[in-house]
């Protein structure tokens, strides 16, 4: 019942992805096994890359250098360019755009188009020759309207004469001249002679005619441009190819229609600019006449001829009139002091000086006055002024006052209106020289802007006569550096291809051993084992040869082996069992998962190395299934066994074999099949058996049924003192591990250690 609970708590199909852990060492080791189908692997490899070799056509690399650049003329980066206008024609290169650009499907379908690389020639008649023959075919396949899905297409064509041919497709053959025009389910094409054609009479020629887009897709797969130094505008084009001829015509053209292409660019970007140049001349003739007409128009409402004469002039003038002003200043403040001379009632000592007088008739005047006004005086000091004498004399000096006083009235009148008129002027002069400086400035930014578009429109008529210039001539935006040539065949090398298979023949066998391993996931490391925790006691190696008792066979090398494993597992089960030196009774217990995992070669094998100790040793074959114990050790006797023992029909020394192996090692054998051997197990008459047999043998070895599919081990175990269970390399599955580990930490067996048998 024990076994039935196990089972049924452990399915046996499960196994965790710790118990996976694949083993390199086993791998290897199953690699190892497998030498001779490596040997095979390695000379099948070795004839395939020999015919590999033999039918493989050298490859020309063909390659190509070429400089990009920008267009010709270089004077156009002037500081000076409008910037709305794009008039330079040289420029920074973009290598990666022009990359691009070179490796674009229009370019390579113009090559192709050119070249009609979408046609393939072959000389069928010459099998062995499979290089096609492009310029050298005999005819030339000419589209007419192809259809633009038609695929992959190809046909034979068997050249009759001069004039005609059969072609083949498929299983239709018919003949035709070479001005037919032949209309196929792909589309219309005429088939035309070439030079080559009087080579060739008689022979059939293989036509594979490709979708151009497909054959755009093949090339550009094939095609490699790079940049062939970091800071340099240095690129390379490569491409392989079978025929070098191809290779390089598609390269040359490549780099053909790239100038054309970049030439029809530069010519079209240099029309709309001489078009953009144009509208912006006509555009600044009508600025520039603008501008000259209003500079014209200010200068000439300003009286301006030369600002900085006329400024001169100005403050000359202003300085003449200022002199004037004080002169007539001076002449007032001389007439204002006559003029308080002559309103003074009192005789002034002395008169007024005449001094700066400039009119003759007032300094006469004056000078009267003052001769009078000293007769006066002179007649006072002797005369009494009330006397008459002086009435003429004072009549005088008041006629001679009032003379003087309309004169010094005249001529005030007239300095005044002078000096106001001085003080206009004046004036005038300031407000002009004042306003020169803004006059000065706004005929400056007249002249400026007169000056700056008179410069621009004779740059632009420059820049238009140049562009018009380089417009008729076409110079390459690509230099070429190498033309198109082909390096040495690259062939496949040799040793890469044998070196190749080598490896491929080792490795083939290793993907096998790998996947054997996967596949069968068995057991083939005690690393499996003790990763659950379960103990390895022993591990016993594989004999070659079939040998059931190894203690009985001859002494070779094998053999020795495992004899003295056994020797070392002796030793181990008797620190299991803690044996002294007159210890009995020591019950081992040998079971297994499964059956065929070796229990029948360790039970006979181990009670042979314990008898050889001399120590007695019986083994009690108690597996019903298989119960070949006996048979091993030369026991053949009719005896009623175990079975016999528990169903009461013999008693214990009836069921006792010696063995004519040794005298201290006997057999019980197994006896009759019964379908209630469970039940007998659990009877008191086996508890009694080891009882009587610990008594009399230092060692019992009870050999049971396989404990996964029967519950006969488990009752056994009751009666043990150590269980001895039996793993076999790469037979034992991994789905049995979780089962092996449930029985070991649940303790249903006791001191449970595994044997690894046929290890390696």
């Amino acid at each position: 019942m024990a076994a039935e609970i196990i089972r049924d708590a452990v399915p046996p199909r499960k196994v965790s992805k710790k118990d996976e852990v694949i083993n390199l060492r086993a791998i290897i080791v199953s690699y190892l096994s497998f030498w001779p189908y490596t040997i095979v692997s390695v000379l099948c490899c070795f004839v395939l890359a020999t015919l590999f070799l033999k039918r493989m056509k050298p490859t020309y690399q063909i390659k190509a250098t070429i400089v990009l650049v920008g267009n010709a003329n270089s004077k156009a980066n002037d500081p000076k360019t409008n910037q709305n206008i794009n008039i330079s024609n040289t420029i920074a290169v973009n290598v990666e755009d022009e990359i691009e650009l070179l490796k674009s499907r229009t370019l390579t379908r113009l090559a192709i188009d050119s070249l009609q690389l979408s046609v393939t020639y072959i000389h069928k008649t010459v099998p062995q020759n499979s290089t096609p023959l492009y310029d050298k075919s005999p005819i030339r396949f000419q589209a007419i309207n192809l259809k633009d899905d038609m695929g992959y297409q190809y046909f034979d064509v068997t050249i009759e004469d001069g004039a005609t041919y059969l072609i083949k497709f498929k299983d239709n053959q018919k003949e035709f001249s070479f001005a037919d025009t032949i209309t196929t389910e792909f589309g219309k094409f005429k088939i035309s002679p070439t030079v080559n054609i009087s080579k060739y009479i008689g022979s059939t020629i293989n036509v594979e005619v490709v979708d151009p887009n497909l054959s755009t897709t093949y090339i550009l797969d094939a095609l490699e441009v790079k940049q062939k130094y970091k800071l340099a505008s240095t690129v390379e084009l490569s491409v392989s190819d079978k025929t070098y001829k191809r290779g390089q015509d598609y390269l040359d053209v490549l780099i053909y229609f790239y100038n054309k292409a970049k030439n029809a660019e530069n010519n079209l970007n240099t029309k709309n600019t001489i078009i953009n140049i144009d509208k912006r001349l006509d555009s600044l003739s009508r600025e520039l006449a603008e501008a000259e007409n209003t500079y014209e128009s200010f200068r000439s409402k300003n009286n301006i001829t030369d600002l900085n004469a006329q400024a001169q002039i100005y403050r000359q003038n202003q300085q003449n009139n200022g002199n004037q002003l004080n002169q007539v200043n001076v002449q007032l403040s001389i007439i204002n002091e006559v003029e308080n001379y002559v309103n003074s009632s009192a005789l002034l000592p002395r008169s007024p000086s005449s001094l700066g007088i400039q009119d003759p008739g007032l300094v006469y005047l004056v000078q009267n006055l003052a001769d009078l006004q000293q007769e006066k005086a002179s007649k006072l000091k002797t005369t009494p002024e009330k006397n008459p004498v002086f009435e003429p004399l004072n009549a005088q000096i008041e006629a001679a006052k009032a003379a003087i006083r309309e004169t010094v009235r005249n001529i005030k009148s007239t300095l005044l209106a002078q000096k106001q008129s001085l003080q206009n002027f004046d004036n005038s002069y300031s407000a002009t020289i004042r306003s020169l400086p803004g006059k000065e400035r706004q005929l400056n930014d007249l002249s400026r802007q007169q000056t700056v578009k008179e410069n621009l429109y004779n740059y632009l008529l420059q820049k238009k006569e140049e562009l018009t210039l380089n417009s008729s001539t076409n110079i390459s935006s690509a230099t070429i550096v190498d033309r198109a040539y082909s390096t040495p065949m690259k062939g496949t090398s040799r040793m890469i291809a044998y070196a190749g298979a080598f490896m491929v023949g080792l490795i083939l066998p290793g993907v096998f051993a790998i996947m054997l391993y996967l596949v069968r996931n068995k057991i083939t490391t005690t690393v499996d084992i003790e990763d659950l925790g379960i103990p390895v006691v022993s591990q016993l190696s594989r004999i070659k040869k079939k040998i059931p008792l190894v203690f009985l066979s001859p002494k070779k090398k094998s053999t020795i082996r495992i004899i003295e494993q056994f020797r070392e597992l002796r030793n181990e089960l008797y620190h299991l069992h803690g044996c002294t030196a007159n210890s009995k009774g020591h019950v081992t217990l040998i079971t297994s998962t499964i059956s065929n995992e070796g229990k029948t070669f360790l039970a006979t094998n181990l009670a042979t190395a314990l008898a050889s100790a001399e120590k007695k040793t019986i083994i009690i074959e108690m597996d019903l299934y298989k119960p070949h114990s006996p048979e091993i050790l030369g026991v053949y006797k009719n005896n009623p066994g175990i079975t016999g023992y528990l169903r009461h029909q013999a008693q214990i020394q009836d069921i006792i074999i010696p063995t004519t192996i040794s005298p201290d090692l006997d057999v019980i054998q197994s006896g009759v099949f019964v379908d209630n051997y469970a039940e007998l197990l659990e009877q008191p008459k086996v508890e009694a058996l080891i009882t009587w047999l610990k008594l009399r043998y230092d060692h019992i070895l009870i050999k049971a049924s396989p404990m996964y599919l029967v519950n006969d081990a488990s009752i056994l175990s009751a009666f043990c003192d150590v269980t001895l269970y039996l793993a076999c390399y790469d037979y034992t599955s991994k789905s049995y591990l979780p089962f092996m580990k449930k029985v070991y930490h649940d303790k249903y067996m006791p001191k449970m250690n595994v044997i690894f048998n046929k290890a390696k």
